[in-house]
């Protein structure tokens, strides 16, 4: 929703930036790119806010990421609308630390599509060594609960873990009924 109309608004300013050169000044563009990339970065803490606890950015550190398809489609959202919207910009900027920031982005994005696309999520639900199964272990190793405020954010994601799990079920089930299903060891 949010991220959907902030990318509207930009759309609009930025598809004039690909039709008319020279609308925008290097500082302007600049800053369009600064504004995509920092949007961007914070839909995606967003929508995986065990990345923003790895990194030390304890804002969302009372939610789990959502695997439903609701989830699913959150994030598809995420990474087309930046791709589409960065496909305006000019990248041909001064700034090495923005153009890298870019390329970034892009990647990140074009991979997160590219797993929605073939559904990775469907093996995840599943793997026992970055799936559903090693959580409450990350959880213990990375969130920090040494004040009572860091205490509630990380009970208050403890008792989110039954819907987490129960959406991770989901796509599990989904996923056997579609017939993508993890290997099987072969000894």
């Amino acid at each position: 929703g949010r991220w959907a109309c902030l990318v509207t608004v930009h759309r609009s300013r930025l598809g004039c930036v690909g039709r008319q050169t020279g609308v925008l000044g290097v500082s302007e563009a600049a800053g369009a790119a600064r504004d995509l990339v920092d949007r961007y970065w914070e839909g995606l803490l967003q929508t995986d806010p065990l990345l923003g606890t790895q990194i030390g950015d304890e804002r969302f550190d009372d939610t789990l990421p959502d695997p439903s398809e609701k989830g699913l489609a959150a994030r598809e959202v995420l990474h087309r609308s930046a791709l589409e919207e960065l496909a305006l910009l000019d990248r041909r900027l001064d700034d090495l630390a923005l153009r890298t920031s870019l390329d970034m982005l892009e990647t990140i994005a074009s991979r997160g599509l590219a797993e929605i696309e073939h559904r990775v999520d469907r093996l995840q639900a599943v793997s026992h060594f970055w799936g559903p199964a090693q959580l409450l272990g990350d959880l213990g190793s990375i969130q920090r609960a040494d004040t009572p405020d860091r205490l509630e954010r990380y009970l208050a994601r403890l008792r989110a873990t039954p819907a987490f799990y129960e959406a991770t079920s989901e796509v599990a089930r989904d996923g056997r009924a579609a017939g993508v299903v993890a290997a099987k060891v072969v000894g």
